[in-house]
């Protein structure tokens, strides 16, 4: 007999389909539920029986925010006698090194401490400060079922009793697609996910290591508590935040539970199907739904049918939780909407971080939050800058001098901007904030590509030329070139009816290899081809003002009215009640506005001095002697350091030691690094969080001159300025700072934790670096700082000497340096001796006291030397002193990559040329790959010093490489002379046979083909697809041949007469067919020169065939005669009849003569093969007068197979 309505107690919740299937599965009977409900209740139920228990499970619509609300009201309303209900799904784990949770486990909501068992991560307030207070708290499930809980834990621990949840997993052995997948992948936090849907293309690196798990049970089950939000968790950052949390400890994140604990009896119980990242693993969805639903059996098998009658009704309390209900689960019934948009929303940052992952978002909050209230309105109302906006295509150039508030006005012009175009997404808006203490970012294809991504970031779905891009470099992992960056931002630029681009600082962009020009050369041919506006401030550099002559100018400067809104705000929040009197705040004002003559910078030192004033005489006595003029800077300064000095002695000493630090460190260092790097002495062994000072305390000893910039996360002088002048003073007031920065590094580098040797691990080594985050920097820039004699030989020899210590070091090194990238994770370097070492900061004054105590040769764990390091590293003192101690040079690395290779690969040309002179170039694939190598690179006097050391290596070939082809595709005609003038062969072939003169003519390259031809290349010798070089001179992408390939055709054409003499009329069988313009008319437009003619060619362009069909065939085609003065006369009278006729028609009347002319066709593209396939099926005596003519292989070349 079927149970009525008011016999169902239990109710069982699904999301997805493979929950909802795995949870019927699980019913020991089902039956066909009571026909009341079916005329009241919209839902579909299935109704069933576990046990004793009457069942009633529904599965949510996975579309639709009424659907879900509706649900939950018809299925307490229709059944009354619900006394609780499991939430039975899948969700996404959070593993940590407490709770090791994998693939295919169970978590159960059980409370912990002051959480219910399910804890709402995403309810709460925001809070100043980039603070969350949380109030996500939910109820605990009701005791009866808590209780059931650690009776079926207990059992399930119990290796003596049944496997009660494995006995549930085989009620659906019969479905496959619930099995248990084989691959369990967990990826470091840091690394998200790479290429489709599956990890096919993440790098295996990043995987985490865990040792396999010994399990009693075949489902391992954790009990703790459940985050539950409203959007898909797949952020493993946030992801290990929760978890780390020693008061939260979260398990598991779902998205149901959220809002339906605190209004109705629940318990939620998650199959863990992923691990909340970046890395979606749909395989492990069935398996984890099955899991949950036999936990969810084998508990329902525990609780007794007699206590849940004794539970309260939810009936009662479901209206006042409907509304709650439409807040807090609005994405239980689309489940699969999140997934998609979340998707899509992951797909599109992943493109953005490619294109770049530079961004100024943070220095544009930082910048414009510094901003003095009311300032810069001078510039936003000025004539220039309105002209400017209103006029497309415009540039706006504001030169400043030092310290007049740049960089301030910049953020305040790009707020302004971004208020203009917040509502209008038609309106393109990018800018950049360059600057000299990020010199490494600064590279003319990285600022363009950080405009492309912010103009492509402001359309909710990405342009189609950003994605082409994008999917054009993904495969090989490679990035854009300028020129890929320019050309798709020309793309992007149509969809904005305007662009607006503001470039903060354009003089302190690197000039090295013309970096700043280049992208100045960038930005003005992105203007010129979208009308742009470009707007850019930078100090009065006489060559930044050449560039931008033709362009409006607004000078910048502070004017007084801005400077006065500055100091009254500074002096109404500071500190001293003296500049607070009345009268004074105005003198000062007066004072300060009068001295600095309209710089910003200025006028905060000298307030910061006047601040300091105990007394209003000296208040008075120092606004009346305030410097002024090109002194102004050294005074202020010089004042800000006898500050320092007046305060105690441990406080200057602590104040010189924090800016020793932040003047000579190589790189910024971060508040946390420069807390340990000043708190350190002389030998320490350890540190702790307690040794630390504040940072609070580091700002304030230092008078103002030191800053936190919070949007880099770094500690850094106030301005240029200040680096500039301690740059000039600093044997005056830390001339031993290079000594205590070296003394510092090897102490820390020797504490006791890095003398176990390096770490085993992943997770020791993180946890290594995050204990002694200074060891990032005391690592690799230890021996930068060991020059001009500033430090002890004695300790940096012992800590040398210790090869565990200098492991520990260079693992370090080699996990964090970017150029180490190449070589992959390093977290098993087992042993890097200090000899290795030195020569790899090259720190030659240690290499004889280092040899002493061992080999010369030894070798690490990849088999390389010290001088293979110093070789690399362009260290020519120490790579001379190991020669001198007798090292070989001919040790080459687990890759076979010897020093000479290394040190050419790396420009290290005088390393190189030493190795060779001083005969240490014994191996004949050492010489020959460095010879293959500088001919690629174009190294001519390398490339000599090898081939008259031995001449033989000229034409060797190495892995599929000959120098002459390397030079010749590279284009170094230099270095191809050379190697023609030793002898080398001028038809050697690449793997796909060919030529030298093949790879000049596609190229363009005049002077090598002349060099070639000269040396007796053979014009007519045929690579692997039968094509000869004159093929590769014509045949262009584009619709137009280039000049340089013109004339190269002309001199391959010459070649190939026996006599050398002009015939006009062959272009026609050649240079004609490349671009076609008239066909009835072709009278010769060009001549040809023979090669060895060095008279400057009249460059016009051919005219020849005119097709009325633009084919490429016709374009892109030549014909290379076997005989041309025998057939020419045949050639020229079939392409001389007017064209008739169809197609296929002009096509066949010119085969039959070139064939009977002992033509062969070149180049007939592939492409085109399905005409040829039809011509075959429409003209078969066409064919087989080609296979007549041709038994060699004609008929199968032309059809392209």
């Amino acid at each position: 007999m079927e149970p009525n309505i008011e016999d169902y107690s239990i109710g069982w919740i699904c999301a997805l389909q493979e929950e909802y299937e795995a949870g019927c599965r699980m019913l020991d009977e089902e039956f066909d539920g009571p026909e009341t409900n079916r005329m009241n209740d919209d839902n579909t139920y299935v109704y069933g029986r576990i046990g004793l228990h009457n069942i009633v499970i529904v599965c949510l619509p996975r579309y639709g925010l009424s659907q879900a609300t509706n649900v939950a009201k018809d299925m307490a309303r229709s059944f009354p006698n619900f006394k609780f209900a499991l939430m039975v799904g899948i969700g996404g784990g959070a593993p940590s090194t407490e709770h090791d949770i994998r693939l295919g486990d169970v978590v159960v909501s059980v409370p912990r401490g002051a959480y219910g068992g399910v804890y709402q991560y995403d309810l709460g307030k925001s809070l100043e400060g980039d603070r969350f207070q949380h109030s996500g708290h939910q109820n605990s499930p009701p005791p009866l079922l808590l209780g059931a809980v650690s009776e079926l834990q207990r059992r399930h621990n119990d290796p003596r009793k049944p496997d009660m949840i494995a006995e549930n997993l085989v009620r659906m052995q019969d479905m496959p697609t619930f099995g248990t997948p084989q691959s369990d992948r967990l990826y470091r936090s840091d690394y998200l996910h790479s290429g489709e849907a599956e990890c096919s293309n993440c790098d295996p690196a990043a995987l985490i290591d865990r040792r396999a798990r010994i399990n009693i049970r075949q489902v391992t089950v954790h009990y703790g508590t459940i985050a539950s939000g409203n959007t898909v968790m797949k952020n493993a950052a946030t992801r290990d935040k929760y978890a780390g949390d020693p008061n939260l400890k979260i398990m598991c994140f779902e998205m149901e539970a959220a809002g339906l604990m605190n209004h109705f009896p629940c318990l939620v119980i998650r199959g863990i199907c992923d691990y909340s990242d970046s890395h979606k693993n749909d395989e492990w969805h069935a398996y984890a739904a099955l899991t949950a639903a036999a936990y969810a059996r084998a508990l329902l098998h525990v609780v007794k049918p007699t206590r849940v009658t004794l539970m309260p009704s939810w009936a009662e309390t479901f209206d006042k939780a409907l509304n709650q209900i439409k807040e807090q689960v609005s994405s239980v019934s689309g489940a699969t909407d999140q997934i998609n948009k979340h998707n899509q929303s992951q797909n599109r940052l992943q493109i953005l971080n490619w294109i770049t992952p530079l961004e100024y978002n943070a220095q544009q909050s930082d910048f414009f939050e510094r901003s003095c209230p009311g300032t810069g309105v001078w510039f936003l109302k000025s004539e220039e800058y309105r002209t400017w906006m209103s006029t497309a295509g415009q540039t706006l150039y504001c030169p400043g001098n030092q310290g007049v508030g740049k960089t301030i006005l910049a953020s305040i012009i790009i707020n302004d901007l971004f208020l203009r175009s917040v509502d209008d997404k038609s309106i393109g808006l990018a800018y950049i904030y360059c600057s000299y203490l990020q010199p490494q970012e600064q590279k003319p294809a990285d600022h363009m590509a950080c405009v492309l991504k912010q103009l492509a970031a402001r359309s909710s779905c990405l342009p189609m030329p950003v994605i082409e891009l994008y999917n054009r470099h993904k495969t090989e992992k490679t990035r854009a070139t300028l020129q890929e960056l320019l050309d798709t931002l020309v793309c992007v630029a149509k969809m904005f009816s305007r662009i607006f681009i503001v470039i903060d600082a354009l003089d302190e962009y690197p000039i090295t290899d013309g970096g700043r020009s280049k992208f100045l050369s960038a930005l003005l041919a992105l203007q010129s081809q979208t009308s742009a506006n470009l707007l850019m401030t930078s100090r009065n550099y006489a060559v930044i003002k050449r560039r931008m002559e033709g362009s409006r100018t607004v000078e910048i400067h502070a004017n007084d009215m801005d400077l006065r809104r500055y100091l009254q705000e500074r002096i109404a929040h500071g500190e001293s009640k003296i500049l607070q009197r009345p009268g004074f705040q105005e003198k000062v004002a007066e004072g300060v506005i009068k001295s600095v003559n309209g710089v910003f910078l200025l006028a905060k030192l000298q307030l910061d001095s006047l601040l300091h004033k105990k007394l209003p005489r000296d208040v008075r006595q120092a606004l009346e002697s305030l410097p002024s003029g090109s002194e102004a800077y050294d005074r202020a300064y010089d004042d800000a350091m006898t500050r320092i000095n007046s305060q105690g002695q441990s406080s200057v000493q602590f104040a010189r030691r924090i800016l020793s630090w932040i003047v000579f460190a190589k790189r910024d260092l971060s508040p946390r690094e420069l807390q340990h790097a000043v708190s350190m002495r002389h030998g320490d062994r350890d540190i702790t969080q307690e040794d630390l000072p504040d940072v609070e305390d580091i700002l304030s000893v230092c008078a103002g001159l030191v800053t936190v910039e919070e949007h880099r996360n770094v500690v850094g002088l106030i301005h240029k300025t200040t680096q500039e002048y301690f740059q000039r003073t600093y044997m005056q007031w830390f001339p031993d700072a290079n000594s205590v920065l070296i003394d510092t590094c090897i102490t820390y580098l020797s504490f006791k934790a890095f003398e176990d040797g390096p770490c085993a691990t992943r997770i020791a080594f993180e946890t290594r670096i995050q204990n002694y985050p200074l060891c990032v920097y005391a690592a690799n820039y230890w021996g930068k700082h060991t020059y001009k004699n500033t430090y002890s030989i004695d300790q940096v020899v012992n800590f040398l000497k210790s090869t565990k210590k200098t492991s520990s070091a260079f693992q370090v090194v080699a996990a964090t340096e970017i150029s180490w990238r190449e070589f992959g994770p390093q977290y098993n370097a087992t042993a890097m001796p200090g000899l290795h070492l030195a020569a790899y900061f090259g720190i030659y004054e240690v290499i004889p006291k280092l040899v002493e105590v061992g080999s010369v040769d030894l070798v690490d764990w990849r088999g390389r030397t010290a001088l293979w390091w110093a070789s690399r590293n362009g260290h020519e003192r120490t790579v001379a002193l190991l020669l001198d101690h007798k090292a070989n040079s001919c040790i080459g690395d687990s890759e076979s990559l010897a020093p000479l290779w290394l040190a050419t690969y790396r420009g290290h040309l005088n390393i190189a040329e030493m190795l060779v002179e001083r005969g240490h170039a014994k191996d004949i694939d050492f010489r020959l790959s460095t010879l293959c190598l500088a001919a690629e690179r174009g190294y001519l006097s390398l490339a000599k010093l090898l081939i008259d050391t031995d001449p033989n290596v000229i034409d060797i070939q190495y892995r599929y490489r000959r120098p002459l082809l390397l030079a010749t595709g590279q284009g170094h005609s230099n270095v191809v002379k050379l190697l023609l003038e030793k002898g080398a062969y001028t038809d050697s072939k690449d793997g796909d046979s060919r030529t030298p003169l093949s790879l000049a003519a596609e190229s363009g390259h005049q002077e090598i083909v002349k060099l070639l031809l000269y040396h007796g290349a053979n014009v007519k010798t045929r690579d692997s697809r039968g094509r000869i070089p004159l093929w590769y001179s014509i045949k262009n992408e584009q619709d137009v041949i280039k000049d340089e390939h013109e004339a190269v055709a002309r001199m391959l054409l010459g070649a190939g007469m026996k006599d050398g003499s002009r015939i006009e009329d062959e272009i026609k069988t050649t240079l004609a067919l490349a671009s076609d313009h008239d066909y009835s008319n072709r009278q010769p437009k060009l001549q040809y020169e023979p090669w060895f003619e060095d008279e400057e060619l009249e460059s016009r362009r051919p005219i020849g065939l005119n097709m009325p069909i633009d084919d490429p065939v016709v374009k892109r085609s030549c014909y290379c005669l076997k005989d041309l003065q025998d057939t020419l006369t045949s050639v020229v009278q079939v392409f001389s009849t007017p064209y008739q006729g169809s197609r296929k028609d002009a096509y066949f009347g010119a085969f039959p003569v070139l064939v009977d002319g002992a033509l062969r066709p070149e180049g007939l593209s592939c492409r085109r093969a399905d005409f040829f396939q039809s011509a075959y099926e429409e003209d078969n005596s066409l064919c087989n007068c080609v296979r007549d003519k041709s038994p060699d292989g004609w008929f199968t070349m032309m059809y392209g197979y």
